[in-house]
């Protein structure tokens, strides 16, 4: 079986021969645009991402709007990022993926506090795993109603900023 890239340098080699070579430039030109614009729609129509109604997320909130909050938040997320990579691959299943992550709140919680700590924040984490408030959110080209949907909670001082998520289970590739 050919590879792809074995077929389509052999395409262009077939559609070149049939091309007057005062025309071979602009023609190979034109069918690479060609080529390219499909292949992207191709892409583009395999890329939509769906985030299952089983998901777990993940949401940090942050202090506040300010700038300094808002880095805050990135540091935090940054942290507890590093911390979840560590745990491997999520579980397969719904279940085992929630209790994993409950039976992790409190490191969860130590890594965000030594975050703060370590930028000098005042202000404390709170984490929890519950259904909580999502704002409507255009993900992937797809919107998401607002809801209340089953997510690990990070909530930075008084909680009253933008704030980051993704999916957590299964997880984001």
């Amino acid at each position: 079986m050919r590879r792809q890239g074995q077929f389509i340098s052999s395409f262009f080699i077939k559609i070149t021969a049939l091309i007057p070579s005062s025309r071979l430039i602009p023609a190979a030109f034109v069918l690479l645009i060609g080529f390219a614009a499909l292949l992207g729609k191709v892409t583009t129509a395999n890329a939509g991402t769906v985030i299952p109604s089983d998901a777990i997320r993940i949401r940090i909130i942050a202090n506040s709007d300010s700038d300094f909050d808002q880095s805050v938040k990135r540091h935090v997320q940054a942290e507890v990022s590093s911390l979840i990579e560590s745990w491997g691959p999520m579980p397969n299943t719904h279940d085992e993926a929630r209790e994993l992550i409950r039976s992790r709140l409190e490191q969860v919680r130590d890594v965000a506090e030594q975050a703060l700590e370590a930028i000098d924040v005042t202000y404390s984490a709170q984490v929890t795993l519950a259904d909580v408030p999502f704002p409507e959110k255009i993900f992937d080209g797809r919107n998401y109603a607002a809801g209340n949907y089953e997510a690990l909670r990070i909530t930075l001082g008084e909680g009253g900023g933008a704030n980051w998520w993704c999916v957590l289970f299964p997880r984001c590739v």
